[in-house]
């Protein structure tokens, strides 16, 4: 067993797939630390890019730097638990490969551990980015304080994963690893287990930049994150609370499910769907009986840009996935006419007759009440006497 003074204060462990991009800048934002005690784990993930060779430059000029190579690609959770598993320092620090920490991020957490024993983990609020390093106004992990974060984190990952340091002996009374198979929500999950042992702060201040980008988990496995994210919370509840669970938090659970299903299919991804919810409905057979949440879930990822893909995939929503009931044959009616009636009043501002003549009456067949509605009657008759104008353009 080696010397206590040659084991370091800090863990800091990161994996990295391809990383080359924005890989230089995360790294030295780590060496860079006020606080230098630490070694600093970086797991590249069967990367195909200069990653390696990149890594292997910083750690032949840094002794902290400690390297694990997969191959092939592996995956997040099994590299950041080969570097969890490699640690030696009593508190776990997690860092990003495409992020930027504050050079007295270390320590400025550091501290709060130290004057706050009661709590095993402390995060950062983040300040967002894009791919050039231009602030981003983005404050959903806004919360700090442990109630509230307890509270939310039944909701949502209301702290940003990245950002977290945390005591050895609370992670190990957590489990101390990332599940696998939750990629993509693994460290929701292991927050939601963490929120279990101890107190949850999180520091304002800019400690970190979390950079945004089309290859994110959320854009990219959007439908993955979901799913993973609703068997998080559904093993938090049941923890927590066995078999006596709150009906709330179990209806909070099928609408992850919920949420998860309508994700796959704007993904084109049926098969998940169903699974999805088939899961929800056996968590809360009601599910469906009320128009929410699910007309606000359908609304909020029917595709913009193109009437026709819009339409189909609501079409696809009630024919492929959804059971048929009178219910939501009058949401999916309602949901049709919506679409071809957005196309009619842009239409309207536009001067496109043709646009108009395609939707209108298509709309009023799903929704005749819209007969109605003052302003749809004025484009029918402005229509009938051809008097929006003479453009064609669609």
């Amino acid at each position: 067993m080696k010397d206590s003074l040659h084991v370091p204060a800090v863990s800091v462990v990161m994996s990295v797939f391809n990383g080359e991009p924005y890989l230089k800048a995360s790294v030295e934002s780590i060496i860079n630390q006020t606080f230098n005690n630490f070694e600093f784990i970086i797991t590249d993930d069967g990367s195909v890019d200069n990653t390696w060779e990149t890594l292997c430059a910083y750690a032949r000029q840094d002794a902290r730097i400690i390297l694990i190579q997969n191959q092939p690609n592996a995956g997040v959770v099994q590299s950041l638990n080969k570097g969890l598993d490699k640690s030696k320092a009593n508190i776990i620090v997690r860092q990003d490969a495409d992020d930027i920490s504050h050079p007295e991020r270390i320590q400025k957490q550091l501290d709060f551990l130290d004057t706050h024993p009661d709590y095993g983990l402390v995060a950062a609020v983040p300040q967002p980015i894009d791919l050039d390093g231009n602030l981003l106004d983005l404050p959903f992990w806004n919360a700090t304080e442990n109630e509230e974060i307890q509270e939310r984190l039944l909701e949502n990952m209301c702290l940003c994963g990245p950002t977290i340091m945390v005591r050895r002996e609370c992670l190990e009374a957590a489990g101390f690893f990332f599940s696998e198979g939750l990629d993509a929500s693994e460290d929701y999950d292991l927050c939601l287990r963490l929120a279990e042992v101890t107190k949850i702060a999180s520091l304002e201040g800019s400690l970190y930049l979390y950079r945004q980008h089309p290859d994110s988990a959320s854009n990219k496995r959007a439908q993955q994150q979901m799913t993973n994210k609703a068997i998080a919370l559904e093993r938090a509840v049941y923890r927590r609370y066995g078999k006596n669970q709150p009906q709330g938090l179990v209806a909070m659970v099928a609408r992850d499910y919920l949420h998860a299903a309508v994700i796959g299919v704007a993904r084109q991804d049926l098969d998940a769907s169903r699974e999805s919810l088939k899961r929800a409905l056996e968590l809360d057979p009601s599910l469906l009986e009320s128009d929410q949440p699910l007309e606000e879930l359908i609304r909020a990822y029917t595709p913009n840009g193109s009437a026709d893909t819009a339409l189909l995939y609501t079409e696809s929503m009630f024919n492929d996935l959804l059971p048929k009931t009178r219910q939501l044959t009058r949401m999916k009616f309602r949901l049709l006419s919506y679409i071809h009636m957005s196309e009619v009043f842009t239409g309207a501002r536009k001067s496109q007759h043709e646009r108009i003549n395609a939707h209108l009456w298509r709309g009023l067949r799903y929704q005749p009440t819209l007969l109605l509605n003052r302003g749809v009657a004025t484009i029918l008759v402005k229509d009938i006497l051809g008097k929006i104008g003479p453009g064609t353009e669609k």
